[in-house]
């Protein structure tokens, strides 16, 4: 009985696990400007999940800290499709980035 109570209250204390905090990157169609830089966060920042941007111009691509327990990437490419920035899925660091040295 004595253990069951204990049990229960080590069980209350800890909680429910923490969610995990991951980074993603995701590519953008087309070219970018520095004035994109500040639609490009408000379409995500505020999100819920999201705890971080960062984009860069040279890559075409954004990076995104996010919370998996409440958001996905595809949801993520929504909200900059939404926002007038269309991803492609593709690997930022491909193709003509790479050889040129741009990653």
């Amino acid at each position: 009985m004595v253990a069951a109570v204990v049990l229960a209250l080590l069980l209350t204390a800890v909680g429910p696990a923490a969610a995990e905090v991951r980074d993603h990157t995701l590519t953008l169609d087309g070219p970018l400007c520095y004035g994109c830089v500040p639609r490009i966060h408000a379409a995500l920042e505020g999100r819920p999940g999201v705890h971080r941007v960062k984009v860069d111009i040279e890559r075409g691509a954004v990076s995104v800290s996010y919370d998996d327990d409440v958001t996905l990437p595809e949801r993520l490419a929504e909200y900059l499709k939404a926002a007038g920035f269309p991803t492609n899925g593709r690997d930022p660091c491909r193709g003509w980035r790479r050889w040129v040295g741009r990653c």
